[in-house]
Order: structure tokens, then sequence, then C-alpha cells
């Protein structure tokens, strides 16, 4: 369940469905996490050919898909999407696409450049979640909409929530907690987010938690064995699980948009992120600190030094207005209309 997933079904939930209707393509046979509420409110999801494997076959099949519909909207996180809007304007479809990331690494990126030209000649209208992933997608002097959001009153801070989770996973309401709430792959670096871990674990009524799952799981638990580091893999509801911490950690390699450090300052924890994956538009709260990824001790340092302030856990939901899903949604509904009505 991934961001791209949680925001597209967090403006399915709020879209004018008398009006609109959105249908899903996965490149997969298993069904998704969300598709029996999809199907619920009325959508489908077609399941096509994994596309790097069998790509003319996953053409067929999606071209047949897509004659069906007015407009094409892309969710992508590089340029291989070039093919889906190919297709699509091959079909007189007009076409979106909503770049999601703003960096790649090895094939991705090398992929990526060779088809960023040709996917932009194949574009109606470009969104983005941020400047940097705009800067990322589509050629210089484009002209992109920054359309992004969620449910922000979903990750205010909730004492309840808070003694819950505590307990829930054995942290004392005196014990301060630092935790990271993330995929544990490569972009988020876990690796680095054990090393800072293990830096505060040992400290006297200090406590950190994974909660994620991912390919880093299984070999970070075994280095920590006898830690007491936390590890609770997924979980159904993580913004419960923000009003449990005091502090959160996210050493990413890079970000679309860092989706989970926004809800970790709506949450009004204490925020620690790096240079290389905090976007401009992540900036928001005072409890934003942004470090180098140069010293590990000088995370650890910080954090301990935060510790003896204050904390401040009630925000001003207003300052963070532009990234409530009714609004995205309904921005996103002035693209549609101009085509659909």
């Amino acid at each position: 369940m991934g961001g791209i997933e949680r925001f597209l079904m967090g403006m399915y939930k709020n879209l004018d469905r008398t009006r609109y209707q959105f249908d899903f393509v996965v490149h997969s046979p298993e069904e998704n996490y969300f598709e029996p509420e999809i199907q619920e409110m009325g959508g489908r999801v077609y399941h096509l050919s994994p596309k790097a494997k069998h790509l003319f076959k996953y053409k067929k099949e999606l071209m047949e898909v897509m004659k069906n519909y007015h407009v094409v909207h892309i969710h992508s996180s590089y340029a291989f999407s070039y093919f889906e809007a190919k297709w699509a304007k091959q079909l007189g479809k007009k076409v979106i696409v909503h770049s999601h990331s703003s960096k790649q690494l090895g094939k991705k990126l090398l992929v990526h450049q060779l088809l960023k030209r040709g996917l932009n000649s194949n574009i109606d209208v470009k969104c983005a979640v941020s400047r940097e992933a705009a800067q990322f997608m589509f050629t210089r002097n484009s002209t992109v909409k920054l359309i992004f959001g969620f449910d922000i009153r979903k990750f205010v801070f909730s004492k309840e929530n808070r003694d819950a989770i505590r307990k829930k996973i054995s942290v004392a309401p005196n014990e301060y907690l630092v935790g990271c709430v993330a995929r544990m792959d490569d972009q988020k670096d876990p690796l680095y987010t054990n090393e800072i871990f293990k830096r505060l674990a040992g400290v006297r009524g200090v406590k950190c938690v994974f909660i994620g799952d991912g390919k880093y799981k299984e070999s970070i638990m075994q280095q920590d064995q006898g830690s007491g580091i936390i590890f609770t893999g997924n979980v159904r509801e993580p913004e419960k699980y923000l009003s449990a911490l005091d502090a959160y950690v996210l050493p990413t390699r890079y970000e679309g948009i860092a989706t989970s450090i926004i809800e970790a300052e709506i949450n009004g924890l204490r925020v620690y992120s790096s240079q290389e994956g905090t976007p401009s538009e992540a900036k928001i709260s005072n409890n934003l600190t942004v470090l180098s990824k140069q010293n590990v001790d000088e995370w650890g340092q910080r954090i301990l030094a935060d510790r003896e302030k204050e904390p401040h856990r009630t925000v001003a939901l207003q300052e963070y207005a532009n990234f409530d899903i009714v609004k995205c949604t309904r921005d996103m509904e002035e693209i549609y209309n101009q085509w659909l009505s």
C-alpha cells in the first residue's frame, strides 16, 4: 500500500461520483489492497500483464481498456510511462501525467533520461506532487499544476491513541519514543535509520521503533537482537502510531513530496529528515529539522538535545490546508471538467 495508492483512494473517496468515475489499471494478477473498497464505490480494477515483462501483450490489453474512456490520468515515478501516454494519444484521448517522484537510481534513471522528452510530447496536462517532482519529470519551462493531498485531520495528535499504542508495544508513558513509519527499502534508507537508532537505544529512558515492512527488515532485526529496538511490521492505521511517538526520523534518499514528513508535522512531532529527501513543500513547521547524512552522530545528538524541550502537539490545521484532500480533489475536478462538460 504505497503513497500513490493512498493518494488515489483519497481523491476517489472525495470525488463527485455523480459526474466522474475512476477506474484503475494495475500491472499484476493479485488483488489490490483497495480493490474491495473500489468495487463498493462502483469502480473497476483491470489486471493487465506485467508491463516490464510483456510489453506488447500489455499494450494490446491496455489499448482495449483505454478506448472506453475520455481521459487517461497516469500516475508515475519516472518516464517509463511514456508508452501509456503515447498509446493514449494514438487513441485520441486526453492525457494527464502526475509526477510522484523527484529522483530515480540505476536502470530506472537511464530509462527515464531516454524517454523523458518523448513522454512530454504526449501530455495534455502536467501535474506533480511537488516542484522537485515537476522538475524531474517534465521538460524545462513546462506549465505544471501542483496537486497533492490527503486526509490531514486523521493525523492530528490523539492522547487516546498515544496511550493505546504505547500499551500495545510496551512503551511506558514517561519513555521517549523515537520512530520511523516507512517502507524498509532502498529509498527510505532504513540502514541509516538503524545507525541512528543504535546511538539512541542505549540511552536510559529512550526507545526506538520501526513501523513498516520491507526487504531490509529481517537483516536489521538480526543486527538489533538484544538492543530493545521495536519492530511492528506493517500496521493498518499508521496515523495512530504517530501519536505514540515523541520524535520522527526519516533519512530518506529522495521523495516526491515526503508525505510522511508532513503527516508527522501535523501530529506535532519533532521531525528529523535528510537534506536530499525533504522537498520545499514539506518544510512547514518549526518542528522540522533537516540534517546532512554526512554525520550520523549529529542525528543522535540533535534528537537527544531536543528531548528536553517542551512538546507542543497542537497545530493549526489551516497551515496545512494546501494538502487537504478535499481541496486537491476539487482542483483535479476542474481539470477533468474542461473536457467532460
